[in-house]
């Protein structure tokens, strides 16, 4: 759930108060906001499993408007998985995140480079396959499923944000660390997402877009 805008007319706090109740047990989910989103991610590295793999963000996060949205679009990568030990990272993240009023999108690929190549080239059409963590309701539990489909960044979504631009994915951790990346934070704390302070307080900031 993502809604772009156009930051030199849009006050911040129509966005920063809107939360939504998430399918999963109803889970209270806010609006992303830069210290929440990495005290999150740092919190990742105290989760069993979590450090068998490196993790991505993508979607609007990682664009040059990555307020507002409601997602933390993230995958995780290795050369080789054991489904038991990703089913359990991945459901734990998610259940982390929840109790953080954040929504983890989590999906694994082997090769980050498939989702890069149509950043590079957002006109062209790329095949993805990838596992993706999902919640069957009538079980109530996480599984694992199996997904194939045809995507392009320049799709009719982003046509209608011309100014909105998705940047390669971002290497947020990498496998075996326990910090998270310079790059990921230098994004992340140079960018314009507000803090969580700002939720309710009846304050207006203004941000404009990233240039690069």
């Amino acid at each position: 759930m993502s809604v772009p805008f156009d930051p030199t007319k849009t006050e911040y706090e129509m966005f920063i108060d809107i939360s939504y109740n998430h399918v999963i047990n109803q889970n209270k989910i806010h609006c992303v906001t830069k210290d929440k989103l990495l005290e999150a991610l740092t919190a990742i590295n105290t989760i069993a499993n979590a450090n068998l793999y490196n993790y991505y963000i993508i979607g609007k996060l990682n664009s040059s408007c990555p307020f507002p949205t409601w997602d933390i679009d993230t995958i995780l990568t290795s050369d080789t998985v054991d489904e038991a030990q990703l089913l359990d990272a991945m459901k734990n993240i998610k259940e982390m995140g929840f109790t953080k009023n954040l929504n983890f999108d989590l999906k694994y690929m082997t090769d980050i480079e498939i989702v890069n190549t149509g950043y590079k080239n957002q006109d062209v059409s790329f095949n993805i396959t990838e596992k993706k963590l999902w919640y069957d309701l009538s079980l109530n539990k996480y599984e694992l499923i199996d997904c194939s489909k045809e995507h392009k960044i320049n799709n009719s979504y982003a046509q209608a944000y011309p100014a909105l631009r998705y940047y390669e994915a971002l290497l947020i951790k990498q496998k075996g660390e326990n910090t998270l990346t310079a790059s990921g934070l230098e994004f992340i704390n140079n960018g314009i997402l507000p803090n969580s302070s700002l939720m309710n307080s009846g304050k207006y900031e203004r941000y404009s877009f990233r240039s690069d």
